[in-house]
Formats: structure tokens, sequence, C-alpha cells
């Protein structure tokens, strides 16, 4: 899965990425943002950021 297939995904599931600042931040629910997930989100990181610029 590439990082805009992730973000659709995210997108479906009510995740949503944002950027404050230089940092990334996320909002969704707890049972959705397992930790799992997150180490996911943190992987991509940097493409995430990149594409929501």
């Amino acid at each position: 899965m590439n990082v805009a297939e992730f973000l659709q995904d995210l997108s479906q599931q009510n995740v949503e990425l944002f950027i404050n600042g230089e940092r990334l931040r996320y909002r969704g629910s707890k049972e959705v943002l397992t930790p799992t997930l997150l180490e996911q989100i943190k992987q991509h990181k940097p493409e995430i950021i990149e594409l929501l610029r």
C-alpha cells in the first residue's frame, strides 16, 4: 500500500491527519488509533507531511 492509499484508508476510518506548525497531528477515535496504526503513521511520517503540504 502506498502513502496515498494509506491516507485514503485513514480517511475512510474518520482519522484526520494535519500539520500544526512543523508537527504531524492526528484525530480519530481511540478504537481506530491502535498502537499498530500509530506505528504505521510514524513510519510514513515524512511522506505524509510532504503530501499534506
